[in-house]
């Protein structure tokens, strides 16, 4: 990357920016941010209200803005009952109820994130500046999310301006790891047409190791605090355009881009199986169309859809050792995707929806390691199913039914599994109770399957993993019954889960008898359990302080060729969160954050390892200024782990220790 360039465009930008004489009347926050609708999975308008019993937990623009968060992955704290770890390639991955990330869908504006060739996405790619509203679904509980969403779902919402005019959003940050992140907003509505268009720059030496690290950590330069090879750079651009025909049609288009250049954390805990690795070159852009017809007046038949086309490429180079002079090997991967979601709505009367949905997309993948000939790998995938929702008198109910296919037209060397293909059937119900109008009930119950992807099966990693094109698709049967007390100033939501497991996927390290090379191979366990209870709490005794947060408990065993196994690989036995917020008259604004995870297990060897339980302690200063010529001003610091605790959510890869950051955020 071209930091210079980068640098001074965006500079050049903001700059300009700043001068530009933009007359607008003085309105609130909430007048002029709402959500991009017709990206959204999860309908919400009033004709088509979302009658799926178990309420949905949504996070939205003021709770992701104050994080303060240099990346998706920093927004754990806001987000309930999920965990992100980094793993042993660098990638920051989404865990939610001890689901793993392959087992997830991830969303923005409609669009499949999960790169089909692994199924899964490094966060550090998800900037936070144009993210409206998250929605996360902890069960697999609408057929509309399409295939190999096993665990849950999270969804992506961009910024929408809600008022006409323009607007303009302006934030510079940094932390005392020599971090610096520059934003800039442009937003616009004129009648039928509206439009969002984001920038924004990172640069970071890493993140800073806690102070209580043990001094005999393997691969750690001794003389710094930075985790070594742990810099960033990155680069995101953003644009959409949406334009409403009339009441009954409306299209949008946008546009997303990052680069992104970052080094990877080598393994803390042993020498001989760490990456020494490095992403020179990451590159994705996608181009998305979102579109919504209503056939009548009535809105009784309605058709919604998303194309898609997604471009996605990195290097990766392998290095011999921590200096990273040495070059081993060098990977490149091109992977090319085109998706798209048709879901077809009818309404025959209020609170009545039946909806037909079909998934689909078609995927290449191109690998080259150094000058070998280029590897081609290829998959179709879809699903397609029927889902009903209604409501009658007191009970709110929903139905689903869908058939998933898989298929590998081109699996690389690995010739005599080309054309392969495999399906799943699955279902989902649920069923919700309102005893009053501030009490109800629900229970919900879904099946589904995940296929394995392409890189599970026939990928080496470079030489890190033995291939095993036998996998078969592992299936999951998820449950859950619970109760919710919503008050004007008071929620709670409690419940308990059950999740079983048949044919889950995991990875073992080889022994030298089984492998001369000790390589990690993937298989599929006979069942896996995963049982669990939550409770969620929102509270606003006055109007000037609020507490939320979650708390939830996990319980986890296994078995594999008849043997019981009593622990999941990093499947801690609770994570919480609570927060607190305090607004004072004057435009100060405090908030007190901790995060707690139970201890967990992890397989080294033959063996399962402890890692410890730990507590997070953060707190974040705020001053709004009054606003000037229709402009709010913010101040802002932050500080994470103020205990500056020593943890691993993952053996090998530390989490940050205490670090400082702060800013500015200018909105006219």
């Amino acid at each position: 990357m071209k930091t210079k360039l980068f640098s001074f465009i965006l500079v050049f930008f903001i700059f300009n920016a700043a001068l530009s004489s933009i007359s607008l009347a003085a309105e609130g926050k909430e007048d002029s941010i709402r959500v991009y609708k017709i990206g959204e999975l999860i309908i919400s308008d009033s004709k088509l209200e979302k009658l799926s019993p178990s309420k949905l937990d949504v996070v939205n623009y003021y709770r992701i803005n104050h994080i303060d968060a240099f990346s998706f992955t920093e927004l754990t704290q806001v987000i309930p009952s999920t965990q992100i770890r980094t793993n042993s390639r660098g990638e920051s991955m989404l865990y939610i109820r001890g689901a793993s990330e392959r087992q997830l869908g991830l969303f923005f504006d409609g669009v499949q994130m999960n790169i089909p060739w692994d199924n899964r996405m490094d966060l550090t790619f998800v900037p936070t500046d144009i993210i409206g509203q998250v929605f996360v679904d902890k069960q697999s509980s609408s057929i509309l999310y399409g295939p190999n969403v096993l665990g849950g779902a999270l969804s992506i919402s961009t910024q929408e301006r809600r008022s006409e005019g323009t607007g303009f959003r302006l934030k510079i940050q940094g932390n005392d790891a020599n971090t610096q992140m520059y934003s800039a907003c442009a937003d616009g509505r004129f009648s039928n047409f509206n439009y969002i268009a984001n920038i924004s720059y990172l640069k970071s030496d890493g993140f800073l190791m806690s102070k209580d690290a043990p001094s005999d950590l393997k691969n750690q330069n001794e003389n710094s605090r930075l985790r070594t090879n742990s810099d960033q750079e990155r680069f995101n651009a953003y644009i959409r355009g949406e334009y409403h025909f009339d009441d009954n049609t409306k299209i949008g288009l946008s546009f997303s881009y990052t680069n992104q250049e970052k080094g990877v954390g080598a393994n803390t805990d042993t020498i001989n199986s760490s990456r020494f690795w490095r992403y020179p070159d990451r590159n994705r852009l996608i181009t998305t169309l979102n579109a919504w017809h209503a056939f009548d007046d009535a809105k009784q038949w309605q058709l919604r859809g998303t194309v898609w086309f997604d471009k996605f490429d990195q290097t990766i180079d392998s290095y011999k050792d921590l200096t990273f002079k040495d070059l081993e090997e060098t990977q490149k991967d091109d992977d090319n995707t085109l998706g798209a979601r048709v879901i077809l709505d009818f309404t025959p009367q209020t609170n009545h929806t039946l909806s037909y949905v079909l998934n689909v997309f078609s995927t290449n993948h191109d690998e080259q390691i150094d000058s070998d000939p280029t590897t081609k790998f290829s998959q179709l995938t879809l699903s397609t199913g029927l889902e009903y929702k209604g409501r009658f008198d007191l009970f709110s109910y929903y139905l689903g039914a869908v058939w998933d296919y898989n298929e590998t037209p081109k699996t690389g060397i690995f010739t005599d599994n080309e054309g392969n293909n495999s399906s799943g059937i699955g279902a989902c119900f649920s069923l919700k109770y309102d005893a009053s109008d501030n009490f109800a009930i629900f229970g919900e119950l879904s099946r589904r399957t995940r296929f394995p992807t392409m890189r599970e099966q026939f990928s080496g990693a470079l030489k890190k993993f033995k291939v095993n094109p036998d996998l078969k698709p592992e299936t999951g049967m998820l449950a859950e019954l619970g109760g919710i007390l919503d008050f004007d100033n008071a929620y709670i939501k409690i419940s308990g889960f059950a999740n079983f497991y048949d044919d889950l996927m995991v990875q073992k390290t080889l022994s030298l008898e089984e492998d001369s090379l000790k390589r990690k191979m993937r298989y599929n366990l006979a069942k896996a359990d995963i049982i669990g209870g939550e409770i969620s709490i929102f509270w606003n005794p006055i109007s000037t302080l609020n507490f939320e947060g979650y708390f939830t408990y996990m319980s986890s065993k296994a078995e594999s060729e008849g043997k019981k196994l009593d622990h999941l690989d990093n499947k801690p036995d609770f994570i919480s969160a609570l927060n607190a917020n305090y607004y004072f008259d004057f435009g100060l604004k405090l908030l007190a954050e901790v995060e707690l995870a139970g201890k967990q297990y992890e397989e080294i060897g033959k063996n399962f390892e402890e890692i410890d339980a730990y507590a997070v302690f953060n707190f974040r200063a705020a001053y709004q200024f009054v606003p000037v010529n229709g402009m709010q001003t913010e101040l802002f610091a932050r500080i994470n782990n103020i205990t500056d605790v020593f943890r691993y959510t993952q053996f090998g890869f530390p989490d940050p220790g205490r670090m400082l950051s702060f800013g500015i955020s200018l909105m006219y």
